[in-house]
């Protein structure tokens, strides 16, 4: 008898568990991610007291971005004391977006494009330079040191 109950107990246990057998489609049930992904695009020199355009190149799933769900560009310098508030980018075609920002003084400034795209979330910042940087920047630099943003809240 106790040998029966056992037998019984043991059946029971493995069709339990062959119900926790890992389907081979398992991973097609989940979501898939695909990554927005920017390229920068800064002119190497830039002299204060003119426009220059700011670019970025927006491609997801290996495909160019020709209509994000949003694009805004955001310009700041290293101590805060220029903030160019978030603008939306021109869409230029090729999944390039274009924004022409001017510069009345030098120094260390950021360049933050906040992008969306199906579902895909980025902020990339990039840093350049305009006209001379002051020792303090220099410093700063050196110490890779993030600028002060205002505020703190969410985008969208």
């Amino acid at each position: 008898m106790k040998k029966a109950i056992w037998i019984v107990w043991a059946s029971i246990g493995l069709l339990l568990l062959s119900g926790c057998a890992l389907r081979g489609d398992a991973a097609d049930l989940y979501k898939k991610e695909t990554p927005l992904q920017v390229e920068v695009i800064v002119p190497e020199e830039i002299a204060a007291g003119g426009e220059v355009p700011l670019e970025a190149t927006l491609k997801q799933n290996g495909k160019l971005v020709e209509k994000a769900d949003y694009v805004h560009f955001e310009v700041l310098n290293q101590d805060g004391s220029v903030h160019q508030p978030m603008e939306e980018a021109v869409a230029a075609g090729s999944g390039l977006y274009s924004l022409p920002v001017e510069f009345d003084r030098d120094g260390l400034y950021y360049f933050v494009v906040h992008a969306g795209n199906n579902g895909s979330l980025v902020s990339p910042q990039h840093q350049f330079i305009v006209g001379e940087l002051s020792d303090a920047e220099v410093e700063s630099l050196k110490q890779g040191t993030p600028p002060e943003k205002e505020g703190s809240g969410s985008h969208h």
